[in-house]
């Protein structure tokens, strides 16, 4: 039965976020961490603090979808662990999908959520000694990678190229947002522009399509969790690399 099916792979990734925040725990307290953390951030056996708190803000709909409320806290911890906020608004849009259309909560409920959602995001900036560099940073990789794609706008740069791309085409307020001439950006941290600037209009469009499909088809087959996951995922990916970049 495909909805088995699909209840079983939930219960799995939901199993394996929690064993991976647990993980990111054994790390931060030094019990086991084989390699150094490059910044104070754990990420668990993904090889990178975005690609955890990626896979969390994934997991965490599947979890309160599932009804395995304590599993989706210890995910929600691991998330302010990453000190990642693409992450916190990510698993915010998945985990407020499920729970509007499931519960259909009061408003008071739903402003007193994303008050506490605010009040997570400042602290986890608070956190961030470098956060308003690596602000900065990303605007200037956005306005960047639309320039690159104005100059490529119907098959882009390459796949794979945005390095490239970058190195050639960036421009002096990279310097005085006080990046380094050795420094680069390796993607766009946003799936859509990623797209544009590595493949153009075409795969772009092609992209987005096959997101509306799928989000279409988990709509109408009603598997609001696996919506919410996925929807925490596109969130994701527009703020930050994911594990599955657009090349």
């Amino acid at each position: 039965d495909p909805a088995d099916s699909c209840e079983i792979l939930s219960r799995h990734v939901v199993i394996a976020a929690t064993l991976s925040t647990a993980w990111a725990l054994a790390q931060l307290s030094g019990l086991y961490a084989p390699y150094p953390l490059s910044d104070g951030r754990p990420y668990a056996g993904l090889g990178s603090t975005i690609y955890l708190a990626s896979f969390l803000a994934l997991a965490l709909p599947l979890a309160l979808a599932q009804g395995m409320f304590w599993h989706a806290g210890a995910m929600l911890i691991g998330i302010v662990l990453t000190e990642t906020r693409a992450g916190l608004i990510a698993a915010t849009i998945g985990c407020g999908y499920w729970w509007i259309v499931t519960c259909r909560p009061r408003r008071r409920y739903l402003l007193g959520a994303l008050a506490a959602v605010l009040l997570a995001g400042a602290g986890m900036t608070a956190m961030r000694t470098d956060i308003l560099k690596a602000d900065k940073g990303r605007i200037i990789v956005y306005k960047t990678a639309l320039r690159i794609f104005c100059q490529h706008p119907w098959f882009g740069y390459g796949p794979d190229l945005f390095s490239d791309a970058f190195r050639k085409n960036r421009g002096e307020d990279w310097y005085a947002a006080g990046f380094s001439k050795n420094s680069s950006q390796g993607t766009a941290h946003n799936d859509i522009l990623q797209a544009m600037v590595n493949s153009g209009i075409f795969w772009t469009a092609a992209y987005l399509l096959l997101c509306a499909s799928l989000g279409f088809f988990l709509f109408f087959s009603g598997r609001n969790g696996v919506l919410g996951a996925a929807l925490a995922l596109f969130t994701y990916a527009k703020l930050n690399e994911t594990a599955f970049p657009v090349k």
